[in-house]
């Protein structure tokens, strides 16, 4: 019975912690709508990127992850798509498909940078093959 009672007393300990919380932030902004839910607004999208091998595959990925926002992303060599999960307060689907474009490669309906393709090793120019670099896969 004793352990009951002090397990109901911690209980509301961090119910009323919780509550103290949330009325704080409330008090803090007084505009409702200006308060932020401790919920992100994760979104996961998927568009066609122009890469050949697993470099590109390597700097696909990589550019997209280094996008504030960005949680996940994973490009498929075979099928060309690049699925992404990010926070749509942070960025947007555009914004990761423009930071691939200025890497070189098409992304969604953004063209690549053209002077970021001409540098792009062979296999990683459209049309590439792997045996055009070694370093490919």
């Amino acid at each position: 019975m004793k352990k009951l009672f002090v397990f109901s007393l911690v209980v509301l300990f961090v119910v009323s912690f919780g509550i103290n919380e949330v009325k704080a932030s409330v008090s803090e902004n007084s505009d409702l709508n200006s308060i932020e839910m401790f919920a992100s607004k994760d979104k996961t999208s998927t568009f066609k990127v122009n890469g050949v091998c697993g470099m590109c595959k390597k700097k696909i990925e990589s550019t997209a992850k280094g996008i504030a926002g960005v949680k996940a992303a994973v490009w498929d060599k075979e099928t060309k798509d690049l699925k992404v999960t990010f926070d749509s307060k942070k960025t947007s689907e555009k914004k990761i498909q423009e930071a691939i474009a200025k890497i070189g490669y098409n992304a969604g309906n953004v063209k690549a940078d053209k002077e970021a393709m001409e540098k792009l090793p062979a296999c990683c120019k459209e049309g590439g093959k792997h045996s055009d670099h070694k370093a490919c896969d």
